[in-house]
């Protein structure tokens, strides 16, 4: 397997490309009360070594992550956020929302297999929220 050091520089290029644009988005999350959720980025094809996902919306206070190594980009609206595992896994990763804000909208930008090569497409890609114990 490819070092982190390699995934870094796959995604340092595309992120500083991506930069400049401006993203839509079609994630999800139905709750709507603040507090602290876990980020799940669900796909279709089993572990995965690394993800890049934009969030936008308000409210937003804080983006942490466990399980991988966590790069982040300020944008119009939000953020984008590269997480990179050490081994393949879930990539999951927790957001602090403020009082009465919803989880953002997140939108799929790119996803690296376990195996470090990129996946062809996003499609069947999502991202889902979940209240973390303390907060219900």
């Amino acid at each position: 397997m490819r070092t982190r050091s390699f995934l870094l520089a796959l995604f340092a290029p595309l992120a500083l490309a991506l930069a400049a644009c401006d993203g839509g988005g079609d994630g999800t999350g139905a709750a709507t009360e603040g507090g602290e959720y876990i980020a799940a980025l669900l796909s279709p094809n089993g572990p995965e070594g690394a993800a890049m996902l934009e969030l936008t919306g308000t409210g937003v206070e804080e983006v942490t992550a466990a399980s991988a190594t966590l790069f982040r980009q300020p944008v119009t609206g939000g953020q984008r956020l590269m997480l990179i595992r050490d081994a393949p896994g879930r990539v999951e990763f927790r957001v602090r929302m403020a009082a009465g804000s919803a989880p953002p909208t997140v939108r799929v930008v790119q996803v690296v297999d376990g195996d470090d090569n990129v996946r062809a497409s996003t499609d069947g890609y999502e991202v889902t929220f979940t209240r973390t114990r303390g907060d219900r």
